[in-house]
């Protein structure tokens, strides 16, 4: 296996934008109370300490990047030019891998289907997001 080379500023950019989809994505501005109710979480204050936050926030930016660093791989061996083949991309790889590998939490986590819409499509709007930055910067 081979690694081609990537505009790293495309990847960390779609990074970035992924983040703030979910900053949005998550605020009561769009799914954040329902979602909070889907999960049972609670307004309450946590008892955890602020560098537990910082973690959580560090870990999963650093897992939004290696998802876009490999997504960045994915265009660049298919020689996607256009904002629109990224963007289908981007629908294409949602669909194949991270809708169908979240079905599972329906089916054996007892979670609600709403929540599998709120969550699975997310993740839809940052790889659609994705795909167009990502081919704009390839």
């Amino acid at each position: 296996m081979f690694f081609l080379p990537v505009n790293i500023w495309g990847v960390l950019f779609s990074t970035i934008s992924s983040v703030v989809i979910g900053f949005l994505w998550y605020s009561p501005i769009l799914f954040g109370t329902q979602w909070k109710k889907l999960t049972n979480g609670s307004s309450k204050k946590t008892t955890k300490p602020s560098n537990y936050i910082v973690y959580r926030y560090s870990a999963n930016f650093l897992a939004t990047f290696v998802m876009m660093y490999v997504f960045a791989q994915v265009i660049g061996l298919t020689l996607m030019t256009t904002t629109f083949e990224g963007a289908v991309m981007g629908a294409i790889i949602w669909l194949g891998f991270v809708a169908t590998a979240m079905v599972n939490m329906v089916l054996f986590e007892n979670k609600s289907w709403a929540l599998f819409f709120i969550n699975s499509c997310y993740y839809l709007a940052c790889l659609v997001v994705s795909g167009v930055i990502l081919t704009i910067w390839i």
